[in-house]
């Protein structure tokens, strides 16, 4: 049975519950934005959408340091993924714009409650990125063409979170608490399992037991 992201915590290690508290943080900020600032649901749907762009450059920088691939392959990878991820942040980007109109996608102080957005999820991920990936070495064992097709799962998942809880909000009315709490419930829980789950700890093989190694030896025989 698939664990749930507290269980998973639980069993953490310390700097990956580390670096899921700055996640958690990240994703509070909107839900704060709504409760102090007043912000609106298109902020609050556009904070995510902009979370993908983030998450995208720091999947570009993954995907350069890959070091179980060559580097001509790295390249190549990431060219592909430029042009793919970009394509469908595009897509999902204007997708939004167009349903809830321009002008609230020009709108300064909209643009300055994405900034606030932006530089906590950019806080965020670089934390996970240096914390695990570079101080932890995990690019050391980290295959390009993996890197590539990572943050897609998280990302579908997210974004239909997201969007899905934008045409809530905006039947009820707006960016009301009640809906922008379980729109972000939603989205942080889908996105600390993720996390959790991408740096558990690997499992070592069972070590044989003197029955096994009584069989192998006499099969070896």
């Amino acid at each position: 049975m698939a664990q749930g992201p507290f269980a998973l915590l639980s069993h953490a290690k310390r700097r990956t519950q580390g670096t899921a508290l700055s996640l958690v943080l990240a994703n509070l900020v909107p839900l704060l934005g709504v409760l102090v600032l007043g912000w609106s649901a298109f902020s609050v749907v556009m904070a995510y959408v902009l979370e993908t762009v983030i998450v995208g450059l720091y999947t570009w920088l993954r995907i350069l340091l890959a070091q179980q691939t060559p580097i001509a392959l790295r390249l190549f990878s990431v060219g592909f993924f430029t042009v793919h991820y970009g394509l469908f942040v595009l897509v999902q980007t204007v997708f939004i714009v167009l349903a809830v109109g321009i002008d609230d996608a020009s709108n300064p102080a909209v643009q300055r409650e994405l900034a606030i957005a932006g530089l906590g999820f950019a806080i965020s991920h670089g934390i996970s990125f240096f914390t695990h990936y570079i101080g932890g070495g995990e690019f050391r064992q980290a295959n390009a063409t993996l890197e590539l097709f990572r943050p897609y799962g998280r990302i579908f998942t997210q974004q239909f979170v997201a969007i899905f809880g934008f045409f809530v909000m905006a039947a009820l009315g707006g960016a009301r608490v009640g809906p922008v709490v379980v729109l972000v419930a939603c989205k942080l829980l889908v996105d600390l399992r993720a996390h959790l789950r991408s740096h558990a700890p690997r499992e070592h093989p069972p070590s044989p037991s003197p029955a096994d190694h009584a069989v192998s030896t006499i099969t070896l025989s």
